[in-house]
């Protein structure tokens, strides 16, 4: 009788890529399935739903959803400039009224809320927009945007917030953005998974990694 394969999920982002890559082409690619078309929102949702196993999901969502474990050793972080978590803005800080918010996001949008609250010292409107930074900035004077998005956007005239940086700027602190989570219930079912090993793999892989994705981001890559 054949054994049913766990289920996890990631982003298909760039930088979901060194964490994801074992389970996607290396040595453990036979001992899951893997789902990599999802936001790290819609894992959360997958995750939240008892869809999947296991997840890359938003930081912010291990204290939201009940039963989890947090996989230790290994998340998306940065000690300072993250460049794929901005907020741009047509406007300098002191005169932002309204923030779009990238509906693939979870974390970054609880850290835009808590840098306004505890930091700016401002109030502002946030809403939640698709992840496109001209329609968002043609309905709000700044947009938070991640993942591959925020790397391609074209930033000609406007006011970018790097929001790790300025994490580490207000706090001194780095900033964990995703961790792989556990359903507790299905702690068995992934037992034969190694994500710390998965993390190494795909370190390893960088080299791999970065000529593979280069042909397709050549043309897409904006001016910083």
């Amino acid at each position: 009788m054949a054994v049913e394969l766990p289920t996890i999920a990631a982003s298909d982002y760039l930088n979901s890529a060194v964490l994801m890559e074992d389970f996607l082409t290396g040595e453990q690619r036979q001992r899951c399935r893997l789902i990599t078309d999802a936001a790290p929102a819609r894992c959360a949702e997958l995750l939240r739903q008892g869809d999947v196993a296991a997840a890359l999901i938003p930081a912010i969502e291990y204290q939201r959803i009940p039963g989890l474990l947090a996989v230790p050793g290994v998340a998306i972080g940065s000690k300072h400039m993250v460049r794929s978590v901005v907020m741009a803005a047509k406007k300098p800080l002191p005169e932002i009224r309204t923030v779009a918010l990238d509906t693939s996001s979870r974390t970054s949008v609880s850290l835009i809320r808590i840098l306004f609250a505890e930091f700016y010292r401002r109030e502002v409107a946030f809403h939640p927009a698709p992840p496109d930074v001209p329609h968002m900035l043609s309905e709000a004077d700044a947009a938070v945007i991640i993942g591959d998005p925020a790397l391609t956007f074209d930033r000609t005239g406007l006011h970018i917030f790097d929001l790790a940086g300025e994490w580490r700027r207000l706090t001194g602190l780095p900033f964990v953005f995703a961790i792989w989570a556990v359903r507790e219930s299905a702690r068995e079912a992934v037992t034969g998974l190694d994500f710390v090993a998965a993390r190494d793999a795909g370190l390893c892989a960088r080299p791999a990694l970065a000529a593979r994705y280069a042909p397709g981001w050549d043309c897409r890559l904006k001016p910083w």
